[in-house]
């Protein structure tokens, strides 16, 4: 199954991610007056939930194939860690949770095609391309984990370029 990234637009905006038929990305505060706040976060396991939410259908998606044998690795991660994580506006947000999961799903797939240091390069370069960083030192083994991803502020419009560049690149 491939990843879909679905975009709304508006005042902020909000960003989903379909990892698999499972696995639904869709974080929110529990009170949007608290989204500063590192308050318990409002996850919505289905795209359905999500349109419920913004109250309408998402306006843009991008579908990126060929990596379902790197997608287990964010999968589990999102199970085991990011799910239970607080929202926070700049640091938990919708379109941070997205970022990290698509990143831990491409990273693998980068380094297969570049080599250890290559994918490493090539990695760097996408963030760079955004003005984002990654902080390998804190990584094991060269694995991604939500904590080696540095806490960027990621807006939908980021993650969903984010996503056109990493389908461009899995296209090739």
């Amino acid at each position: 199954m491939p990843i879909h990234v679905y975009k709304w637009s508006g005042t902020i905006g909000h960003v989903g991610c379909q990892l698999n038929d499972r696995v639904y990305i869709g974080h929110w505060p529990k009170d949007e007056k608290k989204a500063f706040k590192n308050e318990k976060g409002d996850p919505k396991p289905l795209l359905e939930m999500d349109e419920a939410a913004v109250g309408r259908k998402y306006d843009q998606k991008v579908t990126i194939n060929k990596l379902d044998h790197y997608k287990d690795y964010a999968i589990k991660q999102w199970n085991m860690e990011v799910s239970s994580l607080p929202y926070h506006v700049l640091e938990n947000s919708c379109a941070t949770m997205v970022a990290k999961a698509l990143l831990m799903c491409v990273h693998d797939y980068i380094s297969d095609k570049h080599g250890t240091y290559g994918g490493d390069r090539a990695m760097s370069e996408i963030l760079y391309l955004k003005g984002k960083s990654w902080n390998k030192s804190s990584s094991p083994s060269n694995k991604w984990t939500i904590s080696s991803i540095s806490n960027n502020i990621w807006t939908p419009n980021d993650v969903y370029e984010l996503a056109k560049v990493i389908r461009d690149d899995v296209s090739r």
